[in-house]
């Protein structure tokens, strides 16, 4: 009933098992950091348009208003 062979084999699949799951959360926590990275550079970039914009409509605002003055 406890054959000492059969446990060790169990024994060696259960760690083998949480090996790859240990592994498999590495790599996802891995393209986690990896999105993250992306999704941040994409922020960045619609922030330095909407900056690049407002700058622009400052501008044509302060024209208008030495034009008007």
């Amino acid at each position: 009933m406890n054959d000492p062979i059969e446990y060790e084999k169990r024994t060696d699949v259960m760690i083998s098992l949480a090996n790859q799951r240990a592994e498999n959360e590495r790599q996802n926590a891995e393209a986690r950091v990896k999105v993250a990275e992306i999704e941040a550079k994409s922020r960045l970039e619609v922030a330095d348009k909407i900056a690049a914009a407002m700058g622009k409509l400052g501008d044509a605002l302060r024209y208008l208003g030495r034009r008007q003055g």
